[in-house]
């Protein structure tokens, strides 16, 4: 997998999580209050009293929302990092298995087992006949004890 593919992949699954989020807030908004309890609680010029534009700059300014920008990327940029080391890793794995792969000649291996099979089917028909051949001799002996006892 290169790493423009990964990069996507990550990214993608990000993005879903982000999304997930967003809807879980505006589900756990929507229970919360809805803009008629807002209204019936209080109005602009309440709020107004409360915080001004420059409040509400001062509670999140750009350098606050940069800093945060900075440290996402810099999770991102070593969560990257992580993935590049670990491809990495894998790529010199799958080398090392692919240089073990060269050493072994399946085709050598496959014919020696088919000789083996074949030598050992040929022990099995000898076993076999050379059981028959003593099975004859041992009624041969018998007819032949039979004979002594009866003379």
């Amino acid at each position: 997998m290169d790493e423009k593919t990964l990069s996507n992949l990550i990214r993608e699954a990000v993005r879903q999580e982000i999304n997930l989020l967003k809807n879980e807030l505006k589900e756990e908004l929507k229970n919360f209050a809805t803009k008629e309890d807002l209204k019936a609680f209080a109005t602009k010029e309440d709020l107004k009293a409360f915080a001004t534009k420059e409040d509400l700059k001062a509670f999140a300014t750009k350098e606050d929302f940069l800093e945060f920008e900075r440290r996402l990327s810099d999770a991102i940029e070593k969560i990257r990092e992580g993935v590049r080391l670990y491809l990495y890793e894998l790529e010199r794995q799958i080398v090392e298995i692919k240089s073990k792969l060269r050493f072994y000649d399946f085709d050598f291996i496959a014919r020696q087992n088919d000789t083996m099979i074949k030598i050992l089917k040929d022990l099995y028909e000898e076993k076999t006949v050379i059981s028959n051949k003593l099975k004859e001799h041992e009624t041969r002996l018998e007819e032949i004890e039979v004979m002594l006892k009866s003379s």
